[in-house]
């Protein structure tokens, strides 16, 4: 009948909006990720995190579907994604798969973002904070930025180092670009909704327009393709070992071209 709740509706407001369709994905988007980024050396391990995280982005519409929003889910919806996220960076690091100042960018950056929703959560009788369209798009150009670091150095294992450094590359971009367009003008936006100096939540309806997407993406990858190719470009006046790549701190399978010596040279 209109207007009688489902039995998921029932569910959620039998246990506080705690138990709904979306925070079980949330959790076992966690567990997902807990269990196989220790593995994102492996092809494998790269498919589950991959899935756990896919997952995790629909929970958002899979709750204004089945009509069991709530204050839990709002604040999972907020902050679930941050272990994630921070457990997948330090492993990454760990594997080497990653350079030093996308791992300073990604857990900088969603530290300050966590930081933000705990504080509004503790301390606002009301939260203030919402999700808003660019917040959403940044976390989905990290989280594909971080994710190609991983997917490259899986073709280089299998032999492929061309491939490797283009996808380190891109991934390099999404994220220095989403994190510089994106992720920081919405942080000081959280906090300054939580500390009352902004506008009061602007939480996104779930879609976002086309051309919003569209113009969000070009202009990431505009300020990434700055921020990576300056760097570059600034790193060619430092020295550095023979042989070593600044991007990806590790050993260029085509080093300094023109400086190689044919037959080698025995400087010992």
């Amino acid at each position: 009948m209109p207007g009688e709740k489902t039995v998921l509706q029932k569910i959620a407001h039998a246990t506080g909006s705690v138990v709904t369709p979306s925070n079980l994905m949330d959790v076992a988007a966690l567990y997902g990720v807990y269990k196989n980024a220790p593995k994102l050396d492996t092809t494998s391990g790269i498919v589950k995190v991959g899935a756990s995280f896919t997952a995790d982005m629909g929970d958002g519409p899979v709750a204004r579907m089945t009509g069991t929003t709530g204050e839990f889910g709002k604040f999972l919806d907020h902050t679930g994604d941050k272990p994630k996220v921070l457990w997948s960076m330090w492993n990454m690091s760990r594997l080497g798969l990653v350079p030093k100042d996308i791992i300073a960018l990604t857990v900088g950056q969603q530290v300050a973002t966590m930081a933000a929703v705990v504080y509004d959560q503790a301390l606002n009788e009301t939260p203030k904070i919402g999700v808003s369209v660019e917040g959403e798009h940044h976390m989905a150009g990290l989280t594909f930025g971080n994710s190609l670091h991983a997917i490259g150095a899986d073709f280089g294992r299998h032999g492929h180092p061309k491939a490797e450094r283009r996808l380190k590359t891109f991934g390099s971009v999404l994220v220095r670009g989403s994190t510089a367009l994106l992720g920081v003008p919405s942080t000081q936006q959280y906090w300054s909704q939580a500390l009352g100096h902004g506008p009061e939540s602007t939480e996104v309806s779930g879609r976002a327009s086309p051309q919003k997407m569209a113009m969000d993406f070009l202009k990431v990858l505009a300020v990434g393709s700055a921020l990576t190719y300056g760097g570059r470009v600034l790193s060619a006046f430092s020295p550095l070992p023979t042989g070593m790549n600044p991007e990806f701190q590790e050993h260029d399978p085509e080093p300094l071209h023109g400086l190689e010596f044919d037959p080698p040279v025995d400087f010992s």
